[in-house]
């Protein structure tokens, strides 16, 4: 995994406090003393600074070694069905109306139930429902991870550390979408109806991504799936989904 540059500081930070206190004894060391003893951390503090460095780094490591059965271990399939409801003209506005801009969002947030004793190694998703449709953008997010978003949303969003688009709303609003409706990086498999245009939805995922978002699952202990439609200056029909069944197919091991 790509080491974070807070990490590095981090353990720089408690390794130079240590090596300061060693040296307070030599001549230069002295010196240096008399001059930085503000600047300088107590033993208790550059420990509680490691440890927490060990910290990240185990719950790092935790992660990519129970993943590690994914090639070893055999696999199961299950499919789990989200339900989102229908949403229509509940755009919260608090950034006014715009013709042509992202200023209204309505959030739908469902859990996905996966079983504490289940390591999920990829997943895909879909729906059967042929005539679902939307008004006027559209995400659909896996731990505030776009998966998928229409006008090119998806690559309005900034990346994190491991190359995923997050979703932010700051990054959005007032913002005026242009582009293809798209998947992130790494898919092998997508659909999205256009806006106000009936169709199916389906995004499938190469490997390297699936245990990005994985990993990112065991992380956070936490499987979400976010619809977040947009509309910009129409309160009685933007920020509209007609109401999106979608199958999530997980392929998992028991630990």
């Amino acid at each position: 995994m790509v080491k974070s540059f807070s990490l590095h500081f981090l353990l720089s930070f408690a390794s130079q406090c240590v090596l300061l206190s060693c040296d307070s004894g030599s001549k230069s060391g002295q010196g240096f003393a008399q001059h930085s003893t503000a600047r300088q951390a107590s033993p208790e503090a550059a420990a509680v600074a490691t440890a927490r460095v060990e910290s990240v780094r185990a719950a790092e490591s935790h992660g990519a070694s129970t993943l590690s059965g994914c090639s070893t271990q055999p696999l199961r399939t299950e499919v789990l069905r989200l339900d989102f409801p229908p949403s229509k003209g509940q755009c919260n506005w608090e950034r006014g109306m715009a013709g042509g801009k992202i200023m209204g969002h309505f959030e739908q947030t469902l859990k996905l139930p996966v079983a504490s004793n289940w390591v999920v190694c990829a997943m895909s998703i879909s729906s059967d429902k042929t005539d679902f449709v939307y008004d006027d953008y559209f995400l659909l997010h896996f731990n505030d991870r776009a998966l998928m978003g229409s006008t090119g949303l998806v690559d309005m969003l900034e990346k994190d550390e491991a190359g995923l688009p997050k979703y932010q709303l700051s990054n959005l609003q007032g913002k005026s979408p242009e582009g293809a409706n798209i998947c992130m990086q790494g898919h092998s498999k997508c659909s999205l109806p256009g806006t106000e245009q009936n169709g199916p939805l389906r995004i499938e995922l190469n490997e390297s991504v699936n245990m990005k978002l994985m990993e990112l699952g065991l992380k956070e202990k936490r499987f979400d799936f976010q619809v977040v439609t947009f509309g910009d200056n129409d309160t009685a029909i933007d920020c509209q989904q007609s109401g999106l069944p979608l199958d999530v197919t997980l392929k998992y091991f028991v630990k």
